[in-house]
């Protein structure tokens, strides 16, 4: 559709890029604040959509929880949340068809922790929005990106990686 209208693709393997890190909480953490950095900066509206949205589950959870009579809302809610984390690992499950059989092990035990660990997106969100405010530079997969002033965003080659 672009190119049918005359105008040129271009492919920006180096703005975007992807990397293996080792897997730690740490790493996750680094890994998400990243993501929101980037999408603060390259993606505004929809930082501020997400942002919008992790604040309203967080108020509407403080709100249910604060009243009795609404606590069982919030339950189903949670249990919502549950559900939709765990379908979502589930709908990768069909890829590890014919793989080894510990890797469908540990995803099935992803699973389950996903949808355990679901009532902590809302404030693990909150936390990568705040750190992606007070973040002025990262390095990402040897580059080093760095907001020089509104709408202008550096990536040069991280010098010692």
């Amino acid at each position: 559709l672009v190119r049918a209208r005359g105008r040129r693709v271009a492919l920006a393997g180096a703005a975007t890029p992807c990397a293996a890190e080792p897997a730690s909480w740490d790493s996750l953490r680094v890994g998400l604040t990243r993501w929101a950095f980037f999408g603060r900066h390259c993606i505004p509206v929809a930082w501020f959509e997400f942002a919008a949205a992790v604040g309203a589950k967080l108020f509407a959870t403080a709100w249910m929880a604060w009243f009795p009579n609404l606590r069982w809302v919030l339950a189903v809610l949670l249990l919502a949340d549950a559900i939709a984390a765990w379908g979502l690992m589930a709908a990768f499950a069909p890829a590890l068809e014919g793989q080894d059989s510990e890797l469908r092990d540990r995803h099935a035990r992803l699973r389950l922790a996903a949808g355990a660990a679901a009532v902590l997106l809302a404030p693990l969100g909150a936390y990568n929005i705040l750190a992606s405010l007070g973040t002025r530079s990262i390095v990402w997969s040897g580059w080093r990106y760095t907001v020089r002033g509104p709408s202008d965003l550096s990536a040069e080659p991280a010098a010692g990686l």
